[in-house]
């Protein structure tokens, strides 16, 4: 189904239009809430909810992007409720730090929205990539093994490691239509920040 027809199938009360959204947009959202709240059992929670939310307002989405928008913004708002009960119950005394928190941290909502993002599709298109190349990229970039992990973990020599890496990277690089600079920027900023 395209992205007008799920829309439209959704707003019908189509079920499998909602499951197909949810398959499409569950990971990124849960990797969102969880740079928000730090707790699994929360990230899906709050996961779930958001999702039955899409339900409710099943009418009221005109686009695939109109549907991202609410869903980031409906996870958002639900961390910082969460949050927010959190630390009172935690921290009674200290409301005006709390709110300073709070500020804070909707300064970085966008940043980590972008950032969910850009892994979403840096690993979406890795997943594409032969077996040995998105496992060693895997390994490097995802779990922070070293060369010499890998060697030993995979049996093959640095060179291996060395020369899997770079058509991995190239792959992504050409897949993605962006030059050497900017792949390298976008994989700093969306792993390490």
């Amino acid at each position: 189904m395209n992205d007008l027809s799920l829309i439209q199938e959704l707003s019908k009360g189509n079920e499998r239009a909602l499951k197909q959204l949810f398959l499409r947009f569950e990971k990124p959202v849960s990797v969102f809430v969880y740079q928000l709240v730090k707790n699994r059992e929360v990230t899906e929670e709050i996961t779930g909810d958001v999702f039955m939310k899409v339900w409710d307002k099943r009418q009221d989405f005109e686009s695939v992007q109109k549907l991202r928008s609410f869903l980031y913004v409906a996870s958002r708002d639900a961390c910082y409720n969460y949050l927010k009960t959190t630390k009172e119950v935690l921290v009674m005394e200290e409301p005006l730090e709390f709110i300073g928190d709070l500020s804070s941290q909707e300064d970085d909502t966008l940043k980590k929205i972008i950032r969910t993002e850009l892994l979403h599709a840096i690993f979406e298109k890795a997943a594409k990539m032969p077996a040995k190349q998105r496992a060693i990229f895997n390994m490097i970039f995802k779990e922070n093994y070293t060369v010499e992990e890998i060697c030993k973990k995979l049996t093959i020599t640095p060179s291996a490691v060395y020369t899997n890496r770079s058509r991995a990277v190239q792959y992504l690089k050409s897949t993605l239509g962006i030059s050497d600079l900017t792949f390298f920027m976008l994989i700093a900023f969306s792993l390490f920040s």
